[in-house]
């Protein structure tokens, strides 16, 4: 079956999973989660998501593997987080992605970040239809 309007976070951290979880879904988001790269390949096959949240080091390795998968640049929003600063990152992998957010800097920014992503999104939306 496939999903339509969700928001797919990728965290080995269980913890980190399920509080974004909790926030997103307090805010109105669908949210499916995958602890991996393996996980999210399958959650991708059930349909694209409108935002994915994916951590950099997974299971100790960067994001890159998803950011091969053909379904990846359909993704209109993709949020990277990352417990690194900008100047550790793979330049090549974080280009990827829509947003590189901090963990350090908490849940305000990621939520900020949202709003402003959806506003934006809702705006273009608005501008087609008409």
């Amino acid at each position: 079956m496939k999903r339509a309007g969700f928001t797919l976070v990728v965290d080995d951290d269980e913890c980190v999973r399920t509080s974004l979880q909790a926030l997103l879904e307090i805010h109105g988001h669908s949210v499916v989660l995958a602890e991996d790269i393996p996980g999210a390949i399958r959650q991708l096959a059930f349909g694209i998501p409108e935002l994915l949240i994916c951590d950099y080091m997974l299971n100790r390795q960067t994001p890159e593997p998803i950011t091969a998968l053909p379904a990846f640049d359909r993704i209109p929003r993709r949020i990277l987080l990352t417990g690194h600063e900008a100047n550790e990152l793979d330049v090549n992998v974080a280009n990827r992605f829509s947003m590189v957010i901090n963990k350090a800097n908490g849940q305000a920014e990621l939520l900020a970040v949202i709003r402003q992503s959806n506003s934006v999104l809702e705006s273009v939306q608005d501008r087609l239809a008409s």
